[in-house]
């Protein structure tokens, strides 16, 4: 539909579509997707709360033309060597999904994710040339992931580019 759609759950959903011609589906509280998550048209607005997929979860249908997860986007990752998982997060304007990829998980929890369209706070002490940057930095938030190798253990990369 058109408009802001508030959604509010006090229990986890099975299955949620996304297929919005206007306005956002706002979040006024954290929710639970146990099976798949399908942008057609629209983006899931979080605020304050998370969009949360646990083991089994999925999120198919993500881009700049159909929609995105706008705040903050949880996904499980299980035990395992080399396990990746696509965070299809953006801002207001701009799909910029982050795929993380951890070497040795060996106790299974979640990660968190989001993006900030602006410098990073810390840019000037960073090394990073500020007129030559991206603009757009990412927020990580561990629960429960334990690294049983903590040498090179996580690679985080994004399709964000800049011209120059």
């Amino acid at each position: 539909g058109t408009g802001t759609q508030d959604m509010a759950s006090t229990g986890s959903f099975n299955n949620l579509t996304i297929n919005k011609t206007a306005g956002n589906a706002v979040l006024s509280t954290s929710i639970t997707v146990n099976g798949i998550t399908n942008f057609t048209l629209g983006k899931i607005q979080t605020g304050t709360n998370t969009l949360m997929l646990p083991s089994g979860a999925s999120l198919i249908g993500a881009a700049q033309g159909t929609g995105w997860v706008y705040g903050k986007l949880q996904k499980h990752f299980a035990t395992g060597s080399n396990v990746s998982r696509i965070f299809e997060v953006g801002d207001a304007l701009s799909y910029t999904p982050a795929t993380v990829t951890i070497a040795s998980v060996g106790t299974a929890g979640n990660l968190t994710s989001s993006t900030t369209a602006t410098e990073h706070p810390n840019i000037s002490i960073s090394g990073i040339n500020a007129n030559k940057s991206v603009n757009r930095y990412f927020s990580f938030s561990n629960s429960g992931i334990v690294f049983t190798n903590k040498t090179n253990s996580i690679v985080i990369s994004s399709s964000v580019s800049t011209t120059d």
